[in-house]
């Protein structure tokens, strides 16, 4: 079960990495809208006329498109049918209607760049008709980074206002954890959303948000061990100076009602003087 759990992140990984590449809408965001062919079911498959401003072949820089995508160098439209007669290509627009009653657009073949594409929407679109798909594995890299960015947000403040707390003490010690109280009393969608409002709307504002909320449990974590580390040293200073006090009158006289032997006791005495010895060597250190 980790295995595949291992195997279904990488896989998201790998979709959230390549990005635009893979997307059938490679537009920024995919976010390409098709108010025609809005909420149509998976499976719904159309042809698009596609008129050229430019060259048909498209420039770009990888690295971009790979990160932020690409506007497209052509108007699309989503068609019912298309004929040619001469020279001149008929196409009759898509209405998503029981019988179809698009305008009819004449185009002249040899003064306009154009293509005739299908396209396949594995998932449907929505209520705007962008790809669904498309929307999803955006929304991958989406979701990825913020979870990733938003740990290393939390695990930065929680570990600084821990270790502040830990070390000086006293009110700032006080100040600090009735501070992360406050915070982790409050529901977190209510506390994002608060955060969000103050800060604005964007993707960083997210990341900064769901770090905040986040960042109690970091703080108190790592201010735990450090507040108790003394408290710990007491604990095994007191250990050792109870075996030292004990070990030999107690286990003598067990030995002795017991009917144990003067070696084996004397071999035990020693064996736990030796661990209490050990116990002050680990405190002084």
């Amino acid at each position: 079960m980790a295995m595949l759990s291992l195997l279904i992140i990488g896989i998201f990984t790998l979709i959230a990495i390549l990005g635009y590449t893979i997307t059938l809408d490679q537009t920024p965001y995919a976010n390409q809208q098709y108010l025609e062919i809005a909420t149509k079911k998976p499976g719904f498959k159309i042809k698009f006329l596609r008129i050229y401003e430019g060259e048909i072949t498209q420039k770009r820089n990888f690295i971009k498109h790979l990160a932020y995508g690409t506007k497209n160098n052509y108007t699309s439209i989503p068609i019912y049918k298309h004929w040619e007669k001469g020279d001149t290509l008929y196409v009759e627009t898509y209405t998503s209607e029981k019988i179809n009653n698009g305008e009819i657009i004449a185009l002249h073949k040899t003064q306009t760049k154009y293509q005739i594409k299908e396209q396949h929407y594995w998932l449907g679109t929505d209520r705007y008709g962008r790809d669904m798909l498309s929307q999803l594995m955006i929304g991958t890299r989406v979701s990825l980074s913020v979870g990733f960015i938003s740990i290393i947000i939390s695990l930065i403040i929680g570990v600084t206002l821990g270790s502040i707390a830990a070390y000086y003490g006293k009110w700032v010690d006080n100040l600090i954890m009735w501070l992360i109280n406050v915070v982790w009393s409050i529901p977190t969608i209510l506390l994002v959303i608060a955060i969000t409002f103050a800060l604005g709307k964007g993707f960083w504002q997210v990341f900064v948000a769901v770090g905040l909320t986040m960042c109690e449990g970091p703080a108190v974590v790592y201010y735990q061990p450090q507040m108790h580390a003394q408290e710990l040293i007491n604990a095994w200073q007191f250990f050792g100076k109870l075996l030292d006090e004990m070990t030999v009158p107690a286990y003598a006289q067990g030995a002795s009602q017991s009917g144990v032997t003067a070696g084996t006791a004397t071999v035990f005495t020693q064996l736990l003087a030796a661990a209490s010895r050990s116990i002050k060597a680990v405190v002084a250190n």
